[in-house]
């Protein structure tokens, strides 16, 4: 029952304060700390989490109370028919699994798209829920470094207090004589998800002041609040997982286009440096994880390993129809674990799921532009280009890791939030713009963090 807390401090501070607060005082730490494999169960009804908890009291209350500031878009029915996916083939297979998937993806991953689409842009919360964001990841980073060097996951075992008849699904991995850190994430791949989004987060709000030319480095080394950006970026280095160390370094690439005072010359030198590195590094990949599979557990193996997955996949995936075989895809070649998001959503939700997960993560890309392009200052510019990263970061790191955990949720609060994208200034309550104008002029940074 202790699953319910998280649910009755939600409806509490809804009741006290509004329903952003709520979003960043409670969910966001229910989302960040508490691991979403452990769950509150009462037959007949499904499993519960923490999370879900949260986020039922916060779902009624953008219902009732910030409905009419919602915009509809064709992405409102790409998320419907991604979370119908999820549950229809499980359905026709047996309908109580199908309920639970259906019940699981429309809490989790509607509400935290109803969430981004309207608690934050238009609320003037943006800073607030970055400066929170960032401030949860780097506590999770430090705590979590106990797992990278003693290779003990203080998460798993604190849950696992109060969860006695549950038990983490996961174990520390270890590469490099070091625990690959995991947090509250399940897998390290997952965290370096979550903890990169933090990094380009961090980033964004603890910029340096563009307009003091001298000591620029320094300031950016030493200034106040950085030690958020290095405790995130040591956090993401603990994971050890190389998907999201080269989806975040992508990220951050993309995201110094928004900080140039040339932003149009950056680009192009941004795009040809990718291009011109990624190209051989994809040739030298491909050699790399040709070949039968050696030296299990070794760094070649596990390249091989994910080659080999769709070599014997794809053809699986593509006999699975428009709605996929949903969890009980068949198992070839004893690969069991699918370490391809796209992949197992086309064999889990059919070529109908794969196609609105690429639209999820490639639309905003289109949609973060124009409103790139319309931005009149550099902060507001670095703002939208920071999270055209993340979603670059994204769509490269599912490619070599299964979409899990929390991982999705972020996601898809990301993917409501890049609608909802507007001028910072618009963005606040009347009553605070007279403060705001002065916190956010054009090429000033703010900083939050004290």
């Amino acid at each position: 029952m202790i699953a319910l807390l998280p649910m009755f401090a939600c409806a509490w501070v809804i009741f006290r304060k509004d329903v952003p607060t709520a979003l960043v005082q409670v969910v966001l730490p229910t989302l960040l700390l508490t691991a979403s494999y452990y769950s509150m169960v009462i037959k007949p009804l499904p499993g519960t989490t923490m999370i879900q908890c949260s986020l039922v009291p916060l779902i009624a209350a953008m219902a009732l109370f910030h409905a009419g500031q919602w915009r509809f878009s064709v992405t409102d029915i790409v998320v419907l028919i991604f979370i119908f996916a999820g549950g229809y083939t499980d359905h026709q297979l047996g309908k109580t699994q199908g309920f639970f998937t259906w019940y699981a993806d429309a809490i989790d991953l509607l509400g935290f798209y109803m969430a981004g689409k309207l608690l934050i842009e238009q609320t003037g919360f943006r800073q607030k829920f970055v400066g929170a964001y960032v401030k949860i990841i780097f506590f999770c980073c430090a705590l979590g470094s106990v797992e990278f060097f003693l290779r003990y996951n203080v998460y798993a075992h604190f849950w696992n207090h109060f969860f006695p008849t549950q038990y983490s699904p996961y174990y520390t991995q270890i590469r490099w004589g070091f625990g690959r850190m995991a947090g509250p994430f399940g897998n390290s791949e997952d965290g370096g998800i979550v903890i990169f989004t933090g990094l380009l987060l961090a980033l964004w709000i603890g910029r340096p002041n563009f307009q003091e030319k001298a000591h620029r480095a320094m300031q950016f080394v030493l200034g106040r609040g950085k030690i958020y950006i290095w405790g995130i970026a040591i956090g993401l280095y603990m994971t050890q997982a190389r998907g999201p160390w080269i989806g975040g370094l992508i990220a951050i690439f993309i995201a110094t286009i928004g900080r140039s005072k040339k932003p149009g010359l950056r680009a192009v030198f941004v795009i040809t440096l990718l291009v011109g590195v990624g190209v051989p590094v994809y040739t030298f990949a491909k050699s790399y994880s040709a070949g039968p599979r050696k030296n299990y557990g070794s760094e070649q193996e596990t390249a091989q390993y994910r080659a080999q997955l769709i070599e014997h996949y794809v053809p699986v995936a593509e006999k699975s129809g428009p709605w996929g075989y949903g969890l009980n895809f068949p198992q070839i070649g004893g690969q069991d674990s699918i370490d391809n998001a796209y992949l197992l959503t086309w064999l889990q939700r059919g070529w109908i799921g794969l196609a609105c997960l690429i639209y999820i993560v490639a639309m905003p890309l289109v949609t973060l532009t124009m409103k790139a392009r319309r931005a009149t200052t550099t902060r507001e510019l670095h703002f939208c280009v920071t999270l055209i990263g993340i979603f670059v970061g994204y769509a490269f790191t599912i490619s070599t890791v299964y979409l899990g955990e929390q991982s999705p949720f972020v996601l898809f609060l990301l993917l409501g939030w890049s609608q909802a994208i507007r001028p910072e200034r618009a963005a606040l309550p009347a009553a605070a713009m007279g403060t705001a104008s002065r916190r956010v002029a054009p090429m000033q940074a703010v900083n939050i963090y004290t």
